[in-house]
């Protein structure tokens, strides 16, 4: 049959736990992945500028073989051979004379980009257990009002019933039985607001994991 919707879920409080929560959005949501990485990306930078400020060594090698002949092409014949071997070995060191202002410069600026980065990192973390801690707030909130507004209409139900039978009886007045019954309908209704709110908490704590796909693939 034609609906206007899909059916609303089964009203759930589920296992809320906040830390769990957040270690999965930790774990799945990009944009704090993304962070991560840039977190992991500036401390190379950074150890790569203070390696600038050391003083360089570098060590230095050659190998060659050497054809020694009065004409040219004698001589690329000879060099063909290992007869005459030409190598070299030895260390190149660079030291700044006086501060090396550059290096330090760069490394200032490594610093500062690390902490922005880290800076980013924490307010992502923070925003992920704000998102998740508002979630879990709205799904205990619907459910306690669920079962309240529930209570009240089994109460109301009740009391429905009991003008309808002394209406019955013909000592009943309409005018009760009909706001009592309206009473009824105003906590059904106000079942199913707090049934709509449980599943938008549901989905809110699945967006705010990072997990929206695979609850509705």
């Amino acid at each position: 049959p034609l609906r206007a919707a899909d059916a609303l879920p089964q009203l759930s409080e589920t296992r809320l736990d906040l830390e769990q929560d957040l270690q999965t959005a930790l774990d799945k949501r990009p944009d704090y992945r993304m962070r991560k990485l840039m977190v992991e990306r500036e401390g190379v930078q950074l150890v790569f500028a203070q390696n600038q400020k050391l003083p360089r060594i570098d060590l230095v090698a050659s190998y060659g073989q050497n054809g020694l002949a009065q004409s040219v092409q004698p001589s690329l014949e000879w060099s063909r051979t290992a007869d005459f071997p030409s190598w070299s070995i030895g260390l190149q060191v660079a030291v700044a004379l006086g501060e090396n202002r550059q290096a330090a410069a760069d490394l200032r600026a490594a610093l500062v980009r690390k902490e922005d980065a880290l800076l980013g990192l924490k307010a992502v973390e923070s925003a992920l257990a704000n998102d998740i801690d508002s979630s879990h707030a709205v799904i205990r909130s619907s459910v306690e009002r669920h079962r309240l507004f529930a209570e009240i209409a089994e109460r109301e139900s009740r009391f429905a019933q009991a003008l309808r039978q002394k209406l019955l009886a013909g000592r009943g007045d309409m005018r009760e039985l009909l706001i009592s019954e309206e009473r009824v309908i105003n906590s059904r209704i106000a079942m199913q607001e707090q049934a709509v709110a449980n599943a938008k908490g549901l989905v809110l704590l699945a967006l705010a994991q990072g997990a929206l796909l695979e609850l509705y693939a």
